[in-house]
């Protein structure tokens, strides 16, 4: 793994927020060029799928680091620890003088977007990632924000964990159901 860092890690992380603003299809080349990389330097074959592997090293595909780029500049931003020249630049809910409570009051206003183009900028993007983010963004330490972030992003491709299998006592059959869910047998009455 010390080669997938080196060579393609390092690349992948470098200005990630910038590179986010390119198109899908060019993301799309850059997260099949890491699955190819991940897939050589794992020794697994062709077709293998790559968001396990990608897991059990504790790496992340290349959107979600794309993601987990945004949210570490959004974290920055909103906890007032960003260079001065971000203050303001996302007004939150709150800031527009609306004189009704908002359910959504501390999110971040996402500009309205007429063209497909501006969708892809920082000042709609971010937003909107900070907005759609997982709990973690509740975290105002910064070391423990990324830890926390990157362990919620890495869950999403983890294989869900199978229920304990036990060993019925009377029937000696082994079940994948703890005990307390499985249902006891139907039993129908016929009336005479």
């Amino acid at each position: 793994m010390h080669l997938y860092h080196a060579l393609i890690h390092s690349h992948l992380t470098y200005c990630t927020t910038i590179t986010s603003i390119t198109s899908n299809s060019n993301i799309d080349k850059i997260a099949k060029m890491q699955k190819k990389a991940i897939r050589i330097v794992t020794l697994s074959t062709y077709n293998a799928h790559t968001a396990p592997i990608l897991a059990q090293h504790n790496l992340l595909p290349y959107k979600d680091m794309i993601t987990q780029a945004q949210l570490h500049f959004m974290h920055s931003v909103h906890y007032n620890y960003a260079p001065p020249i971000f203050t303001g630049l996302w007004p939150r809910n709150t800031d527009r003088n609306i004189e009704h409570t908002l359910r959504n009051a501390q999110e971040y206003t996402i500009p309205r977007a007429n063209y497909t183009l501006f969708k892809k900028t920082p000042p709609y993007t971010f937003p909107q990632a900070w907005n759609t983010a997982p709990p973690s963004r509740y975290h105002r330490n910064p070391t423990t924000f990324r830890i926390q972030l990157k362990h919620e992003l890495l869950e999403q491709h983890l294989p869900p964990t199978p229920a304990p299998a036990y060993i019925d006592p009377h029937t000696g059959t082994t079940h994948h159901a703890p005990p307390h869910t499985a249902q006891a047998p139907r039993h129908t009455h016929t009336q005479p």
